[in-house]
């Protein structure tokens, strides 16, 4: 399973049902792009979004950076800003050096 959890922020005066509207917005850019294999969640109080994805059919995962890649193409359409998105990218991207303890 792959999980993305984010803050998200609002314009001053926005109201529950305005901030509701453009979370609808995220579901509906989601399946516009045919991804409707990420899970996806809001909390308008604490302003925080999460997107779940999960294996498919055949037991495996698709890629770290077209999960990432679908979920900001989501958020642009809705109407958020993705600043610093390059450097969550990157670090979620990273590589792991790791030790084989037995052959």
């Amino acid at each position: 399973m792959m999980e993305l959890k984010l803050n998200f922020g609002v314009p001053a005066g926005a109201t529950v049902d305005e901030i509701s509207a453009v979370l609808d917005r995220v579901q509906d850019a989601l399946c516009d792009i045919d991804r409707y294999d990420i899970i996806f969640g809001a909390a308008i109080t604490p302003r925080k979004m999460h997107f779940v994805m999960g294996e498919d059919d055949d037991g495996a995962y698709p890629s770290l950076d077209n999960f990432l890649a679908d979920v900001r193409t989501a958020l642009h359409a809705a109407g958020f800003g993705t600043a610093g998105w390059e450097e969550l990218s990157a670090e979620l991207s990273g590589t792991v050096p790791l030790g084989l303890v037995s052959a």
